[in-house]
């Protein structure tokens, strides 16, 4: 029977390529590479409840303010609202209210800096077609992982 706190340790040393340094401590996975966020704020502007509240709390988890917007008419309401917080929006291509086209268009004029990542369960390409702005800097189809989602981020507001 274990006890916690004993037990055995084991070391596995793996020869390695010439050329190649060996590093010490542990791997790191892509998702806490991407944790190393940045202070920002991201409006989520998402219909479905449920995926918005997790990428939502998601964030908020990783260091970012999050605000919230269930429709195209909130978000703009919020852009309106919080212009000079808003670093990036995780945008939804399909809302009820206003559209996504109409949120990008809204965010040109209040916010010119912000960076916008689209999201959607068609393709980048048919995504792409079908909007253009200088403010959309990203894509990420959905479902994505929270690793993915925080990479696209990362990449988006340091660029």
């Amino acid at each position: 029977m274990s006890e916690p706190g004993t037990g055995t340790t084991f070391q596995i040393l793996l020869p390695c390529e010439a050329g190649v340094e060996a590093t010490a401590g542990p791997i790191r996975s892509a998702e806490e590479a991407a944790c190393s966020s940045q202070a920002a704020t991201v409006l989520v502007v998402e219909d479905e409840h449920p995926l918005r509240q997790a990428v939502a709390m998601m964030l908020r988890k990783k260091g970012f303010e999050v605000l919230e917007a269930a429709n195209g008419s909130t978000a703009i309401d919020l852009l309106h609202a919080n212009s000079d917080k808003i670093d990036a929006i995780l945008l939804d291509m399909t809302l009820p209210g206003r559209s996504s086209r109409e949120v990008v268009a809204e965010a040109a004029k209040v916010r010119r800096d912000a960076k916008v990542v689209l999201t959607s369960a068609y393709s980048e390409e048919m995504v792409m077609a079908a909007m253009s702005s200088p403010l959309i800097r990203g894509f990420i189809r959905k479902p994505f992982r929270l690793g993915d989602l925080l990479q696209t981020f990362q990449n988006v507001l340091s660029s």
